[in-house]
């Protein structure tokens, strides 16, 4: 039997692009057992200031295969970048979570962790 962590790292693979053959291949599992076992795992829900959320999506948005990172500051949403899997999101959020929300940080961030951004004229950051 294969491990839960085994088909969550095959599970994040797939997030981030890898192709369903590359994946079964690299982790050594059959497709018929992946899709047998993979709905089984499902990140557990954390309570946020009394409302239900899904660990894997706090602050973060999917919209057309890319990952946006959001938060609200003072009344305001502010972007932290725009990932291109759940993976990259979810690590510079808890990075940002651990060293301060700084928007003008973002980029030094994202080179401490070795995360490309998804860059287009649409979602450049803008300080005021």
């Amino acid at each position: 039997m294969i491990k839960v962590k085994t088909l969550q790292k095959f599970q994040t693979d797939l997030q981030c692009g890898m192709s369903i053959d590359e994946a079964c291949r690299k982790h050594k599992i059959s497709f018929k057992y992946a899709c047998d076992n993979i709905p089984k795992i499902k990140p557990k829900p954390i309570r946020n200031k009394g409302q239900g959320t899904n660990f894997a999506a706090q602050y973060i948005q999917e919209r057309n295969g890319k990952y946006f990172l959001r938060k609200q500051i003072n009344g305001k949403t502010r972007m932290f970048g725009t990932y291109h899997c759940l993976k990259d999101a979810v690590r510079m959020r808890e990075y940002c979570k651990e060293h301060g929300w700084k928007q003008k940080s973002i980029d030094k961030y994202c080179s401490e962790l070795g995360i490309k951004r998804v860059i287009s004229s649409k979602n450049k950051v803008r300080y005021h």
